[in-house]
This record gives structure tokens, C-alpha cells and sequence, in this order.
């Protein structure tokens, strides 16, 4: 056609104006027998697949089932602002479950005591365990058990609370040692505190910036001036 041909003509092609026409007419046809309605169908809600409801103050989805022991008995969880530490009286049975020779299964002491002892929490016996132990090999055993990458071993200090049995042999010497070597760590440990916290106070109580006052000469209808600025 001439559209096709002719750059100077701006019309479109014969052919494509034909299909274009057609198109509108098959359309406009399709809108009057819908009644000028559209006739895609609607998608159904479900509301077994919809986004979940948000939790709001005071309401919640359902009840949490609480947490029980292997013997069916309920764990207590919290008891408020009351510590959940490790009682006296079952302390030296704590001790025992470590041994002298120490043991090389952390958490499953941990957890064995805690679900035993429904009073007591997770966080309240890890930090006890960790405050009676050491990585260190006591100098009265002469190898460390073998299959065990990491031990832990009951500190010196805590002998006295084992079994007789269970005790090695001069245990009061390697008890009173632990204990003296104890003692060094809380003074050391103390001078740490104290020097952070001088540390802390310096820095709070030191300016910010350093301020002085310098005189500025200016010219003012011949006469010099000064004054006192802040750099």
C-alpha cells in the first residue's frame, strides 16, 4: 500500500488499520452480549490459606502447653524475680554428676539436672557449671580420658561436697591450692572492675572540647579593638 511505500506518508497500513477495526468490532460485540460487564471470574478467598491474624494485646492464637519432665510431672518455667538457682541442699549431687575426673558432656549434665529438678532453671545451672569447673587437668591425673575432645573438671575447691569414694587421693592439698588460686582470680578480677570503672568515670568527667579566649585586633575608624572569641 501507499503507507508502506511512500516514507512521506504518515497514515498506517491498509492491512493493519483492516486488523485493527476488526479487533474493535469483535470487542465491542463481546461487551454488549456481557451487558457491558465484565465476565472474568472471581478467585475465592480461603481462608485456610490466608496471611495469619495478627496477635493483638491480651489475646493470643491458643494456649501454650507447658513444659514437662520425662516423668510426665509440669517444668516451672519462671518464678518471677526469684532466682532459679541450684538449692544447698542438692549442690553436692551437682558436683558428683561432674566427678573429679571430669566429664566431657556439658550439656547433657545440664539438662539431665535441670529435668530432674523442675525448680531450678537452664541458664541458672549453666552459669553454676561454669563457675565450678575448669578446662585445666588436675596435676594428680596423669592423662586425660581418651575420646574426649573438650573436659570439664570439677575444681579442687569443691571436693569436700563428693562422696569419699569419689574423691582422689590427697584431696584436701589439691582442695586448699584450688582454693588459694581462687581467691587470686577474685582479686584480679576485682582490679579489673575497678580500673573499668575508672575508667569510665575519666572519660565521662573529661571535656568534650578545649576552649581559649584569644584577642582579635580590628580596625574601627582608625582606633584598634578587641575582642574575645571562642575557638
Amino acid at each position: 500500500c501507499r503507507s508502506c511505500v511512500d516514507d512521506s506518508c504518515h497514515k498506517l497500513c491498509e492491512s493493519r488499520l483492516a486488523k485493527r477495526e476488526e479487533l474493535i468490532k469483535r470487542e465491542m460485540k463481546r461487551i454488549a452480549k456481557g451487558g457491558g460487564k465484565k465476565t472474568s471470574k472471581k478467585r475465592k478467598h480461603d481462608a485456610t490459606k490466608g496471611p495469619k491474624p495478627k496477635l493483638t494485646a491480651g489475646k493470643s492464637l491458643g494456649k501454650r502447653k507447658p513444659l514437662k519432665k520425662p516423668n510426665g510431672a509440669p517444668r516451672v518455667t519462671s518464678l518471677g524475680n526469684k532466682r532459679m538457682s541450684i538449692p544447698d541442699e542438692q549442690f553436692p549431687e551437682f558436683c558428683r554428676r561432674i566427678g573429679a575426673r571430669g566429664t566431657g558432656e556439658r550439656m547433657k549434665v545440664i539438662n539431665a539436672f535441670v529435668d530432674e529438678n523442675p525448680e531450678v532453671s537452664t541458664r541458672q545451672v549453666t552459669i553454676k557449671f561454669s563457675e565450678i569447673t575448669t578446662r585445666k587437668m588436675p596435676s594428680w591425673m596423669s592423662e586425660k580420658p581418651k575420646g574426649k575432645a573438650f573436659m570439664f573438671y570439677l575444681r579442687g575447691r569443691f571436693y569436700h561436697l563428693l562422696p569419699e569414694n569419689e574423691r582422689p587421693e590427697n584431696w584436701e592439698k589439691y582442695a586448699a591450692e584450688d582454693e588459694l588460686l581462687w581467691k587470686e582470680e577474685k582479686r584480679q578480677e576485682k582490679e579489673k572492675k575497678a580500673q573499668s570503672t575508672k575508667a569510665v568515670a575519666e572519660a565521662k568527667s573529661a571535656p568534650t572540647s578545649e576552649t581559649e579566649n584569644v584577642s582579635v585586633e580590628a580596625e574601627s575608624d582608625g582606633e584598634p579593638l578587641k575582642k574575645k572569641g571562642k575557638v
